[in-house]
């Protein structure tokens, strides 16, 4: 062993490298190469979220021209990248900027034909960087909306609940509109779980749940009654009835990966390691009596990294 402070950053180095958007993304591809394009066909790719810039470089490095392609992040985010349409959203409340950003997600996707191929690269803040307001709601009512969930207490999960109901993207909507082209999204997790239906509201997967349990939600967190009518009524009518079209999802990245990497830099650095959560929730000093416990628990005759 070296000392701690350098044990301790080589862990944190591994989690980092896990983490990297690019890397993760040429690590899945390397694994499982994208098939062939259908005769005739063109690729169409779709970066979506705060990793966004990292992960299209990456992608256009395997898929060669013809192909379309766009990028949707944050402000901060923003760089140009050559062979790539780039446009910035507004995050974490929506603005005309998020909805400029959605319409041209439709334009892109609507486009195909089943001989196309959209590639779809999700990561985290795409709910608020891409919106396409639902049928008879407006861009103002979505950024109240969003204003009263971020105040809310509600969770992540429970707020893209809501979210996906009011979008014609999210939720799996943007498979309605890419149809019938072929998708295949690459992913790369924000949320506790990697339930991938809450990762940037889950554009290419099914919603968390339906209109009437978005709505008991609102009901119970206290929010309900101060909504916009327009919102209201859109959550208290029976969503389309065809079925959802099926996207090839994959996790590339997350929380449990990083930690995965530090457990085996652990080992080989001599220390026998142990994974104390992956999903530390909630208050932090609740969460720091989580690690204690665990630190009072461990054997004390051995070195022992706690993950």
């Amino acid at each position: 062993m070296t000392s701690l402070p350098q044990d301790a950053r080589a862990l944190f180095d591994a989690a980092v490298a896990r983490a990297d958007p690019a890397k993760a993304l040429s690590q899945a591809l390397h694994a499982t190469p994208l098939p062939a394009l259908e005769p005739g066909g063109q690729d169409y790719i779709l970066a979506l979220g705060k990793a966004a810039v990292p992960m299209m470089q990456e992608m256009l490095r395997h898929i060669p021209e013809p192909r379309q392609a766009l990028v949707i992040t944050n402000p901060e985010n923003l760089t140009e990248v050559p062979g790539a349409r780039v446009l910035a959203g507004s995050h974490p409340v929506p603005d005309q900027a998020s909805a400029d950003a959605g319409a041209a997600v439709i334009d892109l996707v609507s486009q195909t034909t089943a001989q196309d191929r959209i590639t779809v690269l999700v990561s985290g803040g795409g709910s608020s960087l891409m919106v396409a307001p639902a049928a008879g709601i407006s861009l103002a009512d979505k950024a109240a909306v969003g204003a009263a969930l971020l105040s809310s207490g509600l969770d992540i999960n429970e707020m893209n609940l809501v979210r996906q109901h009011l979008s014609e993207l999210k939720g799996g909507g943007l498979l309605r509109h890419a149809a019938p082209a072929s998708v295949q999204a690459y992913i790369l997790s924000d949320v506790i779980g990697d339930d991938l239906r809450a990762i940037a509201s889950g554009p290419t997967v099914s919603p968390l749940g339906d209109r009437a349990a978005a709505r008991a939600l609102l009901q119970r967190a206290g929010i309900w009654r101060d909504l916009p009518e327009t919102v209201k009524t859109h959550l208290s009518q029976q969503p389309p009835t065809s079925p959802l079209p099926v996207a090839q999802n994959s996790l590339i990245g997350s929380n449990r990966h990083s930690l995965a990497a530090m457990m085996e830099r652990a080992c080989a650095l001599g220390w026998q390691s142990q994974l104390v959560s992956d999903h530390l929730t909630g208050d932090v000093c609740e969460a720091v009596e989580e690690i204690l416990h665990a630190a009072k628990a461990a054997p004390a005759d051995q070195p022992v990294a706690l993950i």
